[in-house]
């Protein structure tokens, strides 16, 4: 395989689309319509991975707790967006790093729909600028290595040295999500509500026994 030949490949293998939260519609939508909004949209980037979201994935991330209940039958547009967040993460991480990741960010005080579309539309644009970067680093190693495409075992190297790369990609995100803040769990909730509400208790009873001075003095 020779160096345009390689290239041809790596530019194909990022060459994927992601709906953005602009283009998903205001209105609440059915199962059907998402899959097809998601189908139509992998159609414009190239086929050589697998984008396929389907029902059983859908069902599977609602059942895992990934996608807040739904009400009825169709999907609000916060919730298509949890469904991509899921979908973008499925080959890097485990569902239940993604549980975690998901739980993590709906714990959070301020956590709103807008600001997950916001978040997912960040990330999202992030990756689509970056994409060049990807088989630079694989040109980056094939030169400073002097590895010849055309030579069988350079061209092992480079994909032995390819596959390191993600692997090291991947173990990365797993040491940030175990720094990523979990929500609290019931009992430690129910803790810090009691010790809340002995705050106020204190509180209150400072605040009469002040009174109560004042009253005294005058």
């Amino acid at each position: 395989m020779n160096v345009q030949e390689l290239d041809r490949l790596m530019s194909e293998a990022i060459n994927d689309a992601d709906l953005m939260g602009a283009e998903i519609p205001t209105i609440d939508l059915y199962l059907e319509q998402i899959l097809q909004l998601v189908a139509e949209k992998n159609q414009e980037g190239s086929a050589i991975s697998d984008r396929t979201l389907t029902k059983n994935m859908i069902n599977n991330y609602s059942k895992d707790g990934l996608i807040t209940p739904i009400k009825g039958k169709k999907y609000t547009k916060e919730q298509i967006v949890q469904m991509l967040v899921v979908y973008s993460l499925k080959n890097t991480l485990s569902i239940d790093e993604i549980k975690r990741a998901m739980e993590g960010i709906y714990a959070k005080e301020d956590y709103s729909g807008e600001k997950l579309i916001c978040a997912y539309d960040k990330a999202m644009a992030i990756k689509q600028a970056q994409k060049h970067r990807c088989p630079e680093m694989v040109r980056q190693i094939m030169s400073s290595e002097d590895l010849d495409p055309e030579n069988g075992e350079d061209y092992f190297v480079a994909l032995l040295a390819v596959a390191s790369l993600s692997a090291y990609f991947r173990n990365m995100a797993e040491v940030m999500l175990e720094e990523y803040p979990l929500p609290p769990s019931e009992e430690e909730r129910k803790a810090r509500e009691k010790e809340e509400k002995k705050e106020r208790k204190a509180k209150k009873k400072a605040a009469e026994a002040a009174e109560k001075a004042t009253e005294g003095t005058e």
